[in-house]
């Protein structure tokens, strides 16, 4: 063992983003502080296509080809250890935030799935749960209330589930945690904050995947909402330019890379400006995504929740980095935009990370950290 891994105490995990474009997966060092504290170092990073359509909408469709190409990610990386820990954010997984008695945390999670079968739309018994605890509050208007325990669930088919763990076995791989996407977010997130935020305020966290987007809230790394919703990403944008100019996949990628949202928008429907005609198809299509994140936001601001405001939108994801998408999103919320960096807390040992992983690596920092 190499005298600065002794140091570090050597805890070796591969965090893994299995996406529709691709796998993204990075081996940490990982320990506590004796503070309590947590610290996290970036040793190896790797990541390989996928076969289209081998992951659709965030959920593993063919294992078999899935596992291929972990073999593939795993000599790349050169990773020294087959420990996974995984993120999934697809819109089979639930994410409700619920009201129930409180109990001692054994007895809580025990009671759990008696406690919530008539509140999701589906069988407890066919589902894997989980849940954050948000607070505690009181059952009635007098302070002195039988308590009751607000939770965020998160109820994901066990089917579904079970394909990413056929995947993960055909390359030899052992799952040691699954965790919700949004969740490793947050972390990643929140160290950035340079202050506490007001009671009354929140950040959005926007991952615009391949074919799916991703809106999360929190409040001081505490999460408070999380929506996915399919069939909205990058990819939904180049199959439009594909169909409507005859161009192939990559002629299609590079152009909504090249050209991007036009910078000028006429008062009407009619865009001004335009340095071709493909700006036209991206943006209304942009225009859909906007909306959702509009519509998805201004419901959780108007929800009673207590969140009256937005601090800032963090956008991450492959489909965020479109020139002029920050622009649209700070337009529509009013709100400061910015992106997803890798948290403080992890140190690298890369010299550098090429500018189109930077986003999957602060996702997979936030999944490093949950480990600790």
């Amino acid at each position: 063992m190499k005298r600065s891994d002794a140091r570090w105490g050597a805890r070796k995990v591969v965090c893994l983003d299995i996406g529709s474009s691709g796998l993204r997966a990075a081996q940490f060092s990982v320990r506590s502080t004796p503070v309590g504290g947590k610290a996290c170092r970036l040793d190896r990073y790797a990541a390989v296509p996928l076969p289209a359509g081998a992951v659709a909408g965030g959920v593993v469709t063919d294992p078999a080809a899935v596992g291929k190409a972990l073999r593939a990610l795993w000599s790349a990386g050169r990773f020294s250890t087959k420990r996974v820990v995984f993120g999934m954010a697809n819109d089979r997984v639930l994410v409700r935030q619920l009201d129930l008695d409180w109990m001692e945390p054994a007895d809580f999670r025990k009671a759990l799935s008696y406690a919530v079968a008539d509140q999701i739309p589906m069988s407890v018994d066919e589902a894997n749960l989980d849940y954050h605890v948000l607070e505690d509050i009181p059952a009635g208007p007098d302070p002195d209330s039988e308590r009751m325990l607000r939770i965020l669930l998160v109820a994901a088919a066990t089917e579904m589930v079970d394909t990413f763990l056929t995947a993960l076995a055909e390359a030899d791989l052992t799952a040691v945690k699954a965790e919700l996407a949004p969740f490793a977010l947050i972390r990643a997130a929140a160290p950035n904050v340079t202050a506490e935020l007001d009671t009354d305020s929140a950040e959005a966290i926007v991952d615009i995947g391949a074919d799916t987007l991703t809106v999360v809230v929190h409040a001081n790394g505490q999460p408070r909402f999380v929506r996915t919703v399919g069939q909205l990403g990058g990819r939904v944008i180049t199959g439009e330019l594909q169909q409507k100019f005859g161009w192939s996949f990559e002629e299609a990628e590079a152009a909504k890379a090249q050209y991007g949202l036009p910078r000028q928008r006429a008062a009407g429907d009619d865009l001004v400006g335009l340095e071709h005609p493909a700006q036209q198809a991206i943006e209304e299509r942009v225009a859909g995504v906007v909306a959702e994140v509009r519509t998805t936001l201004n419901f959780f601001l108007s929800a009673g929740t207590g969140v009256r405001s937005l601090s800032r939108v963090v956008l991450t994801g492959g489909g965020s980095r479109l020139t002029g998408l920050h622009e649209r999103i700070a337009e529509a919320m009013d709100a400061e935009v910015v992106t997803l960096t890798t948290p403080r807390e992890v140190r690298s040992r890369l010299s550098a990370v090429a500018d189109d992983d930077l986003g999957a690596v602060a996702l997979l920092s936030g999944l490093a950290l949950g480990v600790i």
